[in-house]
């Protein structure tokens, strides 16, 4: 599952050596994409739009003529509900774009760093989830993803899956501007509370997956912030930290009804990351006390403008 060669280089090595690569973004109008495009400047920005994921003329139009070293695909089609009424277009982009995207890295002598997610893995857990569980999706989305991890690999053994979990940021919707907005609405809300992931900054995710890519490891990495949460006590927390007063009361999965199934349980381990001597993300709360901080205010304001 990994392949290493010699002594690890200290972080701040690693970071300079990754920002100085030939580098190019697909997704990078999304909050991950936009992430590592922030902290890699020079790499090319491949958004929707310029590029269709699904046609492989396409993305070779989009790769640098003369080459590159890294090629990162934090392209996905993430309406978990929507998927089960549309599998086709989540297969397309999930799947088979990213086996396209890995050939094409491969095609051109580039390492892939490819996106993915817990909800490859179905119920029965109760324990955190480390990489060698195989995936056992229990919706379309997440059998779009697990298919997808399996052509990136397939199609280039210079591959490097990164599995992450409840991303957050300031930018695009995410579970912590809807909160904020709905909490501060003061509207009654409802929230999952049987449901257990690991909340998890985008940044801390773009940081640690370049430093792995300029490692010289391959196959699959969970790369989530430590600890987990239910929902509903990810909500309780975010209402919390900003002291917002809300509404909020806890439901059942049953009772809130989602169209696709979700697993009880999908907080990650991350064995790979400690056995790559990559430092780890942050405890869960502690990432999202630091998030807040930066961002609280400023997405409190947005959203009682609205």
């Amino acid at each position: 599952m990994v392949a290493q060669a010699g002594p690890a280089l200290p972080a701040r090595a690693v970071a300079s050596m990754v920002a100085g690569m030939e580098s190019v973004i697909f997704g990078a109008q999304g909050q991950l994409g936009h992430a590592l495009a922030g902290k890699l400047p020079g790499a090319r920005r491949v958004v929707r739009g310029a590029c269709d994921v699904t046609v492989r003329a396409e993305i070779d139009a989009a790769l640098p003529s003369d080459g590159a070293r890294l090629v990162f695909n934090a392209t996905a089609y993430n309406q978990v509900d929507a998927a089960e009424r549309e599998p086709d277009l989540a297969f397309a982009v999930n799947a088979f774009a990213a086996g396209q995207l890995a050939a094409a890295a491969r095609r051109i002598g580039a390492k892939l760093v490819h996106y993915s997610t817990d909800y490859v893995f179905g119920n029965g857990h109760t324990t955190p989830i480390d990489e060698t569980i195989p995936p056992d999706p229990l919706s379309v989305y997440g059998r779009s993803k697990a298919h997808g991890e399996r052509l990136a690999l397939q199609n280039n053994v210079e591959t490097l899956v990164v599995r992450t979990t409840g991303l957050y940021s300031h930018r695009r919707s995410n579970f912590v501007k809807t909160m904020i907005k709905l909490g501060a609405s003061g509207r009654r809300l409802t929230v999952v509370s049987d449901q257990f992931v690991s909340p998890t900054w985008v940044d801390s995710v773009a940081a640690t997956s370049i430093e792995l890519a300029g490692s010289d490891v391959f196959g699959v990495y969970h790369v989530t912030a430590q600890g987990g949460c239910s929902w509903y006590e990810f909500a309780a927390r975010i209402f919390e930290i900003l002291k917002i007063r809300a509404d909020l009361h806890a439901v059942d999965h049953e009772s809130w009804g989602a169209a696709a199934r979700r697993p009880g349980y999908s907080v990650l381990d991350d064995a790979m990351l400690r056995a790559s001597g990559v430092a780890r993300v942050g405890r869960w709360d502690d990432e999202l006390e630091r998030f807040l901080a930066a961002h609280g205010q400023t997405l409190i304001d947005e959203a009682t403008a609205l």
